[in-house]
């Protein structure tokens, strides 16, 4: 995909409502997104898809300048991030093939690496108890000395532990974004300068376009990213509600084939949590004590899910 094609995608993306799946129907049909930018009405109505959006494709694409979309991929450079698309694999993480709704621009901030292939996250509540930041930390520190990629979602609480703990163990970590990388946009704010941080020693990705507030919904899709770029999941303390983004990222995780894993000393604290029991009811995570047994637990199955991994891409043709 030359630049002239990406230049059309991001003009795609840049109309309201024009969500992946209609971009991926006209990209099977037409191949190319210029084409499809160019092509006549009549044509484009071919796409199954919704009316009303191809509707909006066609009323909005009139009102877009095309230079003003190459300045704003120009901007976006100058800041060191880099746009990466599925449809040609270009600074895309092989693993976001295996989501249903796999973004089809992701915007990077850092280096990708084979390293990231061997990457657990850890999630968790933004209003931990000071034990349970201690143990993220702890987990984060040992399993990067483990030469583990550390995952999280840059959020306070847990995340911001376990991405300091990666940190201090001079390993590599990834933060997964519910906003766009500006700083205007970017949540929590005072996290901003860790990200900074995190680019310098894994990256920082995110879905959403460098001026993307942080919508509710947006912090909950994001979750399937985390998890989708990690071999498994560990849980460090979630709240005592029988809802939340901890759960969501366990059901993500589940529905991926991902191990979830749940610290003993946290389970026997929080025995009576509503969190915990919706938990151990709904995805029945492993319970572990160290590092070690989630080590060896992730090592079992790594070559089962890298046969799974290499057959779901192939039935989706990447």
């Amino acid at each position: 995909m030359n630049d002239e094609e990406l230049v059309h995608l991001i003009a795609i993306k840049n109309i309201e409502n024009v969500g992946d799946k209609t971009i991926e129907k006209l990209f099977e049909r037409f191949k190319s997104f210029k084409t499809a930018w160019n092509s006549e009405e009549k044509e484009i109505k071919k796409i199954k898809t919704n009316w009303r959006i191809l509707s909006t494709l066609l009323e909005n694409r009139n009102n877009i300048i095309i230079n003003e979309v190459i300045n704003q991929i120009n901007e976006i450079s100058n800041q060191g991030i880099t746009i990466g698309n599925k449809f040609n694999g270009q600074n895309y993480p092989e693993r976001l093939y295996e989501l249903k709704d796999s973004p089809s621009v992701v915007y990077i901030k850092g280096t990708m690496d084979e390293r990231d292939k061997n990457a657990i996250a850890i999630v968790g509540t933004r209003k931990p108890t000071t034990r349970g930041k201690f143990l993220a930390r702890k987990f984060a520190f040992k399993l990067a000395q483990e030469k583990f990629t550390i995952v999280s979602g840059l959020a306070k609480g847990i995340d911001t532990e376990a991405h300091l703990g990666a940190l201090k163990a001079k390993g590599r970590t990834i933060a997964v974004l519910g906003t766009g990388f500006n700083r205007n946009v970017f949540y929590p704010k005072e996290n901003y300068i860790l990200s900074q941080l995190i680019s310098e020693n894994g990256y920082c990705i995110t879905e959403f376009p460098p001026y993307s507030k942080g919508l509710l919904s947006n912090f909950y899709r994001r979750n399937r990213i985390i998890s989708v770029l990690s071999n498994a999941v560990l849980i460090i303390e979630l709240k005592n509600k029988n809802h939340s983004g901890t759960l969501t990222q366990a059901y993500y995780a589940k529905n991926q084939g991902r191990k979830i894993f749940i610290l003993k000393e946290i389970v026997e604290a929080n025995k009576e949590s509503i969190g915990w029991k919706t938990l151990k009811r709904e995805v029945k995570p492993i319970i572990v004590e160290d590092p070690d047994e989630i080590i060896d637990e992730i090592n079992s199955s790594t070559i089962f899910q890298k046969n799974l991994i290499e057959h779901q891409l192939e039935i989706k043709g990447y």
